[in-house]
């Protein structure tokens, strides 16, 4: 099993990847953001899941999976519980 990762590991990786996907600046993607806001479409969402579920070898809810209005910080906390490292 691979080592669990920090909230910040973790946040960290997503937004470099949600900043890679979405062709923005890694600096305007923060905790706080939201996918849709960030001009996400329904393909990045599930380029985006499919990313997080390989780096970090969980399955995670496919409300995930479409277009939502969910913050990176949720994103980040869901990989923590699937990976059993939350709280």
């Amino acid at each position: 099993m691979m080592s669990l990762d920090s909230y910040s590991e973790v946040l960290s990786i997503v937004t470099t990847n949600v900043a890679e996907v979405l062709d923005v600046p890694t600096g305007e993607v923060t905790a706080d953001s939201v996918l849709l806001d960030l001009g996400a479409q329904s393909l990045d969402f599930i380029d985006l899941i499919l990313r997080f579920e390989r780096r970090f070898g969980i399955s995670l809810s496919r409300d995930f999976a479409i277009p939502n209005d969910y913050s990176i910080e949720q994103y980040v906390n869901a990989i923590l519980e699937a990976r059993g490292s939350a709280g």
